[in-house]
């Protein structure tokens, strides 16, 4: 056996290790079947209250989840009864899944070698763990962003007729939208990708189709946003709640204000599992490494990871979201997509630095 094919199977054994680590703890903790918390409670009233179309209806107790989110949980708990454990295995078979679709995107976007890393940070990290067995939607809400990433960039895409395309993106992005709301960053950025890609494999007959499920998506959001979204938005409750995390850009103060500063630092520190200044700065130069080797070497492609990020923090920015963590949850695994590929474009650099740098991240791993 060739060195290669050595490297190749230790990487595959240590990912599969990660994997096996990630998936045991989950469990480990849906086992555990920890008490529900308030939010939870109010979510849980809801859905035992209601029958399934009242589920498309604004929630009470000043709740907010989308509504084939809730009825999945509705049936899990209708099937096994309103027990914690029934309740949250929804929550947690979309955690657990979202392991490997985001051990396969790794693969796509940086690679074998620096897998390891933010593969590491998503099965192990507090935060990706926390809210893994929540009643809440944040764990779907990862897994539909990794999966409309995954497909949009997965090989033959555009093998199927035209009408194929159409209906199948159609349904894929109407769905992820009742599902999880904050899937409209990530359909813009893979709406753009798709297209730009149509572009460069001379498949431009696909772009009446790809405006087509555009329309729907879009038609498909503002539905969502009569129906449900616009009385969440009018609750002074949950105003008055997400207020301390918003962006602060009034009276003249700019981006970089220490509010601001602070809030964006607390995000990025729960996205990469750790608040401690060494891994913070390591992970942000890997960060801004990851994005400059997107847009030099695989702008096409990256966009889809890009795009998403960018429009996150537009939202931000003009108040429309925010920066709480467990409600961004669902682009954090995107950036740490980015900081693998940073770590990729490093190891290419002389043996000494690889080595300095695989060291560097197996610390910064310990603390996250």
């Amino acid at each position: 056996m060739n060195e290669r094919a050595r490297n190749k199977l230790s990487s595959q054994w240590v990912a599969l290790t990660i994997l096996c680590g990630g998936v045991a703890i989950r469990f480990v903790e849906w086992f555990h079947c920890r008490d529900l918390m308030m939010d939870e409670v109010n979510v849980v009233r809801n859905i035992f209250e209601r029958p399934y179309d009242g589920l498309f209806r604004p929630l009470a107790y000043e709740q907010f989840a989308p509504p084939l989110f809730l009825s999945m949980v509705k049936a899990t708990s209708t099937l096994g009864g309103f027990s914690e454990m029934s309740l949250r295995l929804f929550p947690i078979l979309c955690s657990i899944l979202s392991l490997f679709v985001f051990y396969r995107l790794v693969l796509v976007f940086a690679g074998k070698r620096s897998l390891w890393y933010p593969l590491a940070i998503f099965s192990f990290a507090e935060i990706y763990i926390q809210y893994a067995n929540d009643v809440k939607q944040y764990s779907s809400d990862i897994l539909v962003s990794l999966l409309l990433v995954f497909l949009a960039v997965k090989r033959g895409l555009f093998s199927s007729s035209r009408f194929q395309f159409f209906l199948q993106w159609s349904l894929i992005g109407m769905i992820a939208v009742w599902l999880s709301m904050p899937s409209i960053f990530i359909l813009t950025g893979v709406g753009i990708s798709l297209f730009i890609q149509a572009y460069n494999d001379r498949q431009t007959r696909y772009y009446l189709p790809l405006i087509g499920a555009g329309i729907l998506w879009m038609l498909s959001f503002a539905g969502y946003y009569w129906l449900l979204l616009r009385h969440q938005i009018a609750s002074e409750y949950l105003q008055l709640f997400h207020a301390p995390y918003f962006l602060n850009l009034s009276n003249g103060k700019d981006l970089f204000d220490s509010h601001n500063i602070g809030l964006m630092a607390a995000f990025f520190s729960s996205a990469i599992g750790s608040g401690r200044h060494f891994p913070f700065f390591l992970n942000l130069a890997l960060l801004l490494v990851g994005f400059y080797s997107i847009l030099r070497n695989n702008a096409t492609k990256g966009l889809v990871l890009l795009i998403p990020i960018f429009c996150f923090l537009a939202a931000v920015v003009t108040h429309r979201f925010t920066l709480l963590p467990r409600v961004g949850l669902f682009v954090m695994p995107i950036l740490l997509i980015v900081v693998g590929v940073g770590l990729e474009a490093l190891l290419t650099i002389r043996v000494w630095f690889q080595w300095l740098t695989v060291a560097a991240c197996v610390i910064s791993a310990g603390y996250s």
